[in-house]
């Protein structure tokens, strides 16, 4: 599998670029040949089947073999995903990587790096390329169709505010006190393809970050009787609601 930039004239035998790291990948990895067909994504939604046409030490040539096929954006009639929209309390060093590398596997659509009193911003040079070449190898891995978006850190104050914009039913956030499940909550929303999940930072949220929550008219919801890791309750909340309302 590779991943291209959507081409400018999708039609049989146009040229397909690679940048550097698909070209490495394509010569050194897959070790393709002349004549070989390699399938490709450009995570927006596009599906490809390429044709290998020459192969030099410094260069391939690639046009497509056929014409691609589009998949509707997750949460849209028709998608095989719903739109699963995950503010999270970022992990810190590894953890952080492997939990975004779960979550694009898990199909979440957006990724929302949530800023709290508990948590920062980890700001190393490289950080976000080093990010968005990890998303791409998980989605090559799990082939699903489009890359999800990931936003730079933000408040807690802000990504309520633009969860309420952008979907149709109240948020949810985890938290192992709440009366109810997360399977609970989301069958609230039937028949919604979309669902808004916000897991806090180790050691809870605040008490402040509990009003703003409150006065955002978020639900409280729970995965289960244990305390849980941040990255793991984010992995499991998010396989789980893209399990349940795949079904609706």
């Amino acid at each position: 599998m590779l991943f291209i930039a959507p081409p400018a004239r999708p039609q049989v035998g146009a040229h397909v670029p690679l940048d550097e790291d698909e070209f490495h990948h394509a010569v050194k990895v897959l070790r393709l040949r002349e004549g070989a067909r390699v399938p490709a994504l450009d995570g927006a939604g596009g599906r490809y089947e390429l044709a290998v046409e020459r192969v030099e030490r410094r260069s391939i040539e690639l046009v497509l073999g056929a014409l691609p096929t589009h998949e509707p954006a997750p949460g849209e009639p028709g998608a095989p995903l719903p739109r699963i929209e995950l503010a999270v309390a970022w992990p810190k060093d590894a953890r952080g990587e492997d939990m975004l590398g779960r979550l694009v596997q898990h199909g979440v659509a957006r990724i929302r790096p949530l800023l709290t009193e508990r948590t920062g911003a980890e700001r190393r040079a490289g950080r976000r390329a080093r990010l968005e070449r990890l998303m791409k190898e998980h989605l090559k891995q799990c082939g699903r169709a489009w890359l999800p978006v990931l936003d730079e850190p933000a408040s807690l104050e802000a990504v309520l505010a633009e969860l309420a914009d952008t979907l149709p039913a109240p948020a949810i956030h985890l938290d192992p006190r709440a009366a109810g499940s997360l399977a609970t909550a989301l069958a609230e929303d039937e028949g919604q393809p979309s669902a808004g999940l916000l897991v806090g930072p180790e050691g809870g949220w605040s008490p402040a970050e509990e009003a703003l929550l409150e006065a955002a008219g978020t639900r409280s919801a729970r995965l289960g009787p244990h305390v849980l890791r941040i990255e793991t309750a984010a992995e499991a909340a998010a396989a789980f609601a893209a399990t349940l309302l795949a079904r609706s």
